[in-house]
């Protein structure tokens, strides 16, 4: 584990939230202020889904929060993100990545780990104790669930998560065998509340629909993908519960962020190129 200082005390101003921001935040508050719930936050992309989990973590009074991401670019926009709202608390990135190749990461004081025992033993001193630290982030990508289902077995008193946060949560729907739909078993990702959060509700609406390409039927112990009631038991109620479509521009005065780490849709080189003849063609003869 690669450790730095902790953040000198004080807090820079914290960012306002807009008020369409605030309001998902407030009813996403109540929707998991009992433990055992799930929550399906649905936002376009850059209308600041990051900065509102984040408020709800603070009004949840969450210690030890685990955020997954799906690239090591959006781990480190994460925890960037965290520091810049004010938080100085223990924050680790759990994933292939050492923050101390990266300057801005270095001087956010953001450690990295790969080793599920010294995660293990961080998150076991986590409490309200003086010899106890206050609180905890866990920055992690889903291709390391596994580090953060491993602490279950280090023999430290590892605690549940008082909130686990599912970024780009369309990723993890489906089949429930897949790698990264492990977040979703609460036996082996443990927390006491769950937060999806994305901008293509419509990966979790249904299953597609089709023709099926598969050649060869699935195994008969194999789980089937979720359908209907299926997908809230899952991902939780709809608590956002504010939902705009990915064509319709940003509101006055709010201009969106730039995600890195993901492609742009419009962003192919290929996609809007009319499609070329893969040989010469050749004028037609008139019949005399």
């Amino acid at each position: 584990m690669t450790v730095v200082e902790l953040p000198r005390p004080g807090r820079p101003e914290r960012s306002r939230l807009f008020p369409d921001q605030a309001e998902a935040a407030e009813r996403l508050v109540r929707h998991l202020r009992r433990a055992g719930t799930r929550g399906l936050y649905v936002s376009a992309t850059g209308t600041g889904k990051t900065l509102v989990s984040i408020r709800v973590a603070d009004e949840l009074g969450a210690r030890l929060v685990l955020f997954v991401v799906p690239t090591l670019d959006l781990a480190a926009q994460t925890a960037l993100a965290w520091r810049r709202d004010g938080h100085g608390e223990h924050m680790v990135i759990v994933s292939s990545m050492d923050t101390a190749g990266r300057e801005d990461l270095v001087a956010a004081r953001v450690m990295s780990t790969s080793d599920p025992h010294a995660l293990g033993g961080l998150m076991s001193v986590v409490g309200e104790g003086h010899d106890q630290i206050p609180a905890v982030t866990v920055i992690c990508t889903y291709d390391s669930l596994d580090k953060i289902e491993q602490t279950q077995s280090t023999g430290y008193a590892v605690p549940p998560f008082d909130l686990a946060v599912m970024d780009e949560a369309h990723r993890i729907a489906g089949r429930a065998d897949k790698k990264w739909a492990a977040v979703n078993d609460a036996h082996r990702i443990v927390a006491d509340r769950r937060l999806c959060m994305t901008a293509n509700p419509a990966h979790l609406r249904r299953p597609r629909t089709g023709r099926v390409r598969r050649h060869h039927p699935p195994a008969p112990t194999a789980p089937r993908r979720p359908r209907g009631g299926r997908v809230r038991q899952l991902h939780g109620q709809r608590a956002d519960l504010r939902e705009e479509s990915l064509r319709v521009p940003a509101r006055p005065g709010r201009r969106r962020r730039p995600r890195r780490g993901l492609p742009h849709r419009g962003a192919h080189p290929h996609r809007h190129r009319p499609a070329q003849p893969s040989q010469p063609l050749r004028p037609r003869h008139r019949p005399r």
